[in-house]
């Protein structure tokens, strides 16, 4: 029998959005963030911990466990839940991005978050020690957007305080 590669009527390829969201991962990854991926799975209070506005909410018919009985509204939770695993660990230098979907019973949609925790650029050897603050993470998203050609856009601090963030310093990005 004679070796030959199945025909097939297409090339394979990444679509454009796949080759975007590969590229927005690699921005963060270069910049020394690590990717985590967490449960979409979590408990009523804390999926709509974050919401501005009033979200439908995906619950389970059969869960598991109460603590894992709806999807998640936000990333947020998860991300903060993976920072305490590690600051519990002596991890004090955390820098974590997830890209990943919420969910309503309208829809789903994919979100990008990101949480930095501690120093991010520390040397010994060369006096570096750079605290994680505002003015660092606005660089780093800075970049990022300069990186994937977006020029249009402003940090603002929002008109009305975001539930369970800072009121003082927390910003918008538009």
């Amino acid at each position: 029998i004679p070796v030959s590669l199945p025909a097939t009527p297409t090339q394979g390829g990444l679509t454009r959005y796949q080759k975007f969201k590969r590229h927005l991962r690699n921005a963060f990854i270069t910049l020394g963030f690590y990717e985590t991926n967490t449960y979409a799975l979590t408990n009523r209070s804390i999926a709509t911990k974050y919401d501005q506005e009033e979200k439908s909410v995906v619950e389970i018919i059969n869960p598991l466990s109460k603590d894992r009985s709806v999807l998640r509204h936000s990333l947020i939770p998860a991300l903060t839940e993976a920072l305490s695993y590690n600051v519990s660990r002596k991890a004090k230098d955390v820098h974590f991005f997830e890209i990943a979907r919420n969910y309503t019973i309208e829809k789903e949609t994919e979100l990008l978050a990101g949480l930095m925790h501690g120093r991010y650029n520390f040397s010994l050897w060369q006096g570096k020690n750079d605290e994680v603050d505002f003015f660092l993470l606005k660089g780093i998203l800075e970049s990022i957007l300069i990186d994937l050609k977006v020029l249009n856009y402003s940090f603002v601090k929002p008109v009305e305080n975001i539930p369970n963030l800072h009121p003082g310093i927390s910003a918008l990005i538009k």
